[in-house]
């Protein structure tokens, strides 16, 4: 099982009250491990359809070999923006980063759009920021500023 199959341990949390801290923490650990998934797997489909990476720089590597929005056979796709991409599994909520050259940005308010296609509507970007700061503190997230951005803390 992927670390991020996870989401079914506290999905349902979110449905039922306004998540703890702990949760948020936890929430913001299976976003990255999703994150970290959708980059693979769409690596993964761009090299079974021919091409080679560049680098970790997805958005800045296929121009003019891939188009920017795409899908995939079992139903997912993709949307490259600017330095970053929306990547959809079949399955899971869309998940959105970017990259500066070989770290994957994360963005508080992307987390909080994740956590809204997962039941969490309401919770507040500051709430989502404060469980990132706690990865941080943990050596997982590294502080990238201004205050909501991070960088995801190589493998």
């Amino acid at each position: 099982m992927k670390e991020s199959d996870r989401t079914s341990d506290w999905r349902p949390l979110f449905a039922q009250q306004e998540p703890s801290a702990d949760q948020l923490v936890e929430g913001v650990r299976i976003f990255v491990a999703q994150a970290r998934d959708a980059e693979v797997y769409l690596r993964q489909w761009m090299i079974a359809a021919g091409m080679t990476p560049a680098d970790r720089t997805l958005a800045h590597c296929w121009p003019g070999l891939v188009p920017g929005r795409g899908s995939f056979s079992d139903g997912g796709g993709y949307w490259f923006h600017g330095i970053g991409c929306v990547i959809k599994i079949a399955g899971q909520a869309p998940v959105d980063v970017d990259w500066d050259g070989a770290a994957m940005l994360l963005d508080a308010w992307k987390v909080q759009r994740w956590f809204a296609a997962q039941g969490a509507d309401n919770t507040a970007v500051d709430a989502i920021v404060s469980a990132m700061n706690v990865l941080v503190a943990d050596g997982e997230l590294i502080a990238d500023p201004p205050r909501n951005h991070f960088r995801a803390s190589p493998q």
